[in-house]
């Protein structure tokens, strides 16, 4: 058993230009006095360098994974950068 830092919030992830289902992932907000940033929990072996991910939840965001910083048996945890929210219904730029 592992415990992540902050409050979790369920989202849907999925890359951006395919036809892709979506898949389960945690978003961890940022804790400043842990100096942790914000960071998605993924399925293992999701994480790619640069990928462009459609992250659904209270709204539709786009992002770019940048790094793993921890993993686990069946999960990596990974670092973002924010991109401009996506506009249009969900798969509308696929």
């Amino acid at each position: 058993m592992q415990i992540l830092p902050g409050v979790p919030v369920g989202v849907a992830v999925r890359p951006i230009g395919r036809a892709a289902e979506y898949t389960q992932a945690l978003l961890l907000p940022a804790i400043a006095a842990l100096q942790a940033p914000d960071t998605l929990v993924v399925p293992a072996g999701w994480f790619k360098p640069h990928r462009a991910v459609e992250i659904l939840g209270d709204a539709v965001l786009q992002l770019q994974l940048t790094s793993v910083i921890d993993r686990g048996a069946d999960f990596e945890r990974v670092t973002f950068d924010k991109a401009q929210p996506a506009s249009g219904p969900p798969g509308a730029r696929e």
